[in-house]
């Protein structure tokens, strides 16, 4: 008797909440009719399956949309709003009610393409006390050219697009069609630039502008040819590095505050050189896009747009922007393999004032140890688990003031097994301007160690970043110092294993990544000079000489050494008489027909490619 007692009270609490659930259902409808901001032709078209479930739009975005978090209209983002109001009830369409009462006169962003704040900035005192900013802008903000976000411009998307001119609201076309169809919103965000970079934007079917704001500038990617995130970032070291903040901050502040948006575009030299030509409050380098090129105007002192038109003639015709098609031809050489150097070739950065060619800019490479990850080696010399973090989580203070350990930050304690890392790692070091890794590669007579991370990077393809080696040929010991004592791999030099080295590392030199200068694979060597002694031995007779003395007769070589301790680089001398290690090294890369050009010249691991 108790179980029908118990059965009908709960089917009777059902029923209660369920006409408690479609009656607020009905007063939401209602409210919502009456505001008159639901799309429902948007809504039918956008989710087809509302056509068999016997509701109308509205209706159907009550019971089920909103909780799947469907959009009721093309500038209202349900899961945007929602992390705005992170307690809101996220069903029975009360997201958007909540956004028509208690958000409408508040500063919430509906979607991430419209500002509220920024646009109250531009046109507060035309909007009512109790009319938000997004119904104020379809009401007549756009015909009065208000800009919704930084990044989007209506005049400009209009001048763009001219099959668009009967678009009711421009700023919806770009957010249900335009911006995955690759249309640019504003002067400065160039969609296709964009996914040459991020071809992985295109194939998550969200716009370029989307992606950037989500992920791009968090990784690095630049916006816009003459956008260089990394050198705005040395400007502006405390920026966030996420949501397009930096380009914001650019567009809104640093442009007039004379900041460079690129190695190659001063924004305060062009200001006072062109004090005239510059309307008031007009940002530099929209000016030198749009018309400064035309005047003959240099963006900076190290480029000049009339020499560049004198090489390339038929740009000036075309009306092509100088400075554009440079860092456009440096970005595609970068991806062919060859070092980018952000900043003109010998050939295109020419001064207009002296007559000479200027040389390249340097080009960062980062050292890259492979230590942190576990390996059978360190495991049995060091114990279980051994990586470079122990030994970083033990360093201690050596003076006053001397902050130890340093502990990681962005990317944490990393396994370099793990290739979602090793992206995350070069993301971060494009961002901060670095041009490359130049990987420790551990070989000692055949034998390889801690040879995982860059067997993978190679094998992959991932990541897309510049790079090169270091071969490390000294001793494994026990001491970190570099010493003889207590040695756990050898390093021996003879006329078969340095051949066996390279044959071991040709393969490497092919992969399209690989840093070349001038069409030429670059190579490291830790320690250059061998034993004098051991060296000769190697070489008794003429004949094993030859290779060395042809290579020694190539005006194009030198190589790149560093010296344990001192660590400064410094070029060799290849005696015929008196052979090194290296010549050895190098006569048999001259055997294998490979010819490479081994350069270096500066300090660190700056690499400039200059004779």
């Amino acid at each position: 008797m108790a179980r029908p007692l118990i059965k009908r009270f709960y089917h009777a609490y059902r029923r209660s909440t369920l006409v408690s659930v479609r009656a607020r259902e009905q007063r939401t409808a209602r409210a919502l009719r009456r505001e008159a901001f639901f799309d429902e032709a948007y809504y039918a078209d956008r989710y087809p399956e509302i056509a068999g479930s016997g509701l109308d739009a509205i209706s159907h975005y009550c019971r089920w949309g909103d909780a799947a978090g469907y959009s009721p209209h093309p500038l209202f983002d349900p899961l945007h709003y929602s992390g705005q109001y992170p307690d809101l009830p996220a069903s029975g369409g009360r997201r958007l009610l909540h956004f028509l009462g208690q958000g409408r006169t508040s500063l919430a962003t509906p979607h991430p393409l419209f500002d509220s704040a920024f646009y109250l900035e531009q046109s507060g005192p035309l909007v009512l006390p109790d009319e938000s900013a997004l119904l104020h802008y379809l009401r007549e903000g756009e015909e009065l050219g208000y800009w919704p976000h930084p990044f989007f411009d209506p005049s400009h998307y209009e001048a763009s697009n001219p099959d668009l001119w009967s678009s009711p609201c421009k700023l919806a076309h770009f957010a249900t069609d335009g911006g995955q169809e690759g249309r640019s919103p504003c002067w400065l965000f160039d969609p296709a630039w964009y996914r040459v970079q991020c071809p992985e934007s295109e194939l998550a079917q969200r716009s370029p502008l989307t992606h950037y704001q989500q992920a791009g500038d968090q990784a690095g990617l630049s916006p816009h040819p003459l956008f260089d995130p990394a050198h705005y970032s040395l400007q502006y070291p405390d920026l966030p590095r996420r949501e397009g903040q930096r380009l914001r901050h650019y567009m809104l502040q640093g442009a007039f505050d004379g900041s460079s948006p690129h190695p190659l575009f001063d924004g305060g030299w062009y200001q006072r050189e062109n004090s005239g030509a510059l309307e008031a409050g007009m940002n530099p380098l929209r000016h030198f896009l749009e018309s400064g090129q035309k005047e003959g105007l240099d963006p900076s002192p190290e480029f000049s747009c009339a020499a560049y038109f004198q090489k390339y003639p038929e740009l000036d015709q075309r009306q092509v922007n100088p400075l554009v098609d440079h860092v456009i031809r440096e970005a595609k050489g970068a991806r062919s393999g060859e070092i980018p150097t952000g900043a003109p070739s010998e050939s295109t950065r020419v001064s207009e004032h002296s007559g000479e060619q200027s040389r390249n800019l340097p080009t960062l490479l980062a050292f890259y140890l492979p230590q942190f990850h576990p390996i059978p080696e360190n495991d049995e010399w060091w114990g279980k688990g051994f990586t470079e973090w122990t030994n970083v989580t033990k360093a201690l203070p050596s003076y006053p003031g001397h902050e130890q350990p340093q502990l990681p930050s962005e990317l944490g304690f990393y396994d370099l097994r793990l290739p979602e890392v090793r992206k995350s790692q070069a993301a971060l070091a494009k961002e901060y301007g670095i041009g490359g890794f130049c990987y420790y590669y551990y070989w000692f007579e055949g034998r390889k160690v801690l040879e995982r991370p860059l067997e993978e990077v190679v094998a992959s393809g991932e990541p897309d970043f510049p790079f090169c080696i270091c071969w490390a040929n000294e001793n494994w010991t026990r001491r970190w110092d570099g010493l003889e004592d207590d040695i756990l791999l050898r390093q021996e030099h003879s006329l078969k294993s340095d051949y066996d080295f390279i044959q071991d590392v040709l393969p490497i030199f092919h992969d399209p990544r690989y840093i070349r200068v001038e069409g030429s694979p670059l190579l490291l060597i830790f320690r250059m000079i061998a034993s004098k002694s051991r060296v000769r031995d190697g070489f008794p007779g003429t004949a094993d000489q030859g290779p060395a003395r042809r290579f020694e007769e190539s005006p194009s070589v030198s190589l790149v050494g560093f010296e344990v301790g001192a660590f400064r680089p410094f070029v060799p001398r290849i005696d015929e008489h008196e052979p090194t290690g290296s010549a050895r090294l190098l006569s048999g890369l001259v055997e294998n027909r490979y010819e490479p050009v081994f350069v270096g010249r500066g300090t660190g691991a700056v690499v400039d490619g200059r004779r």
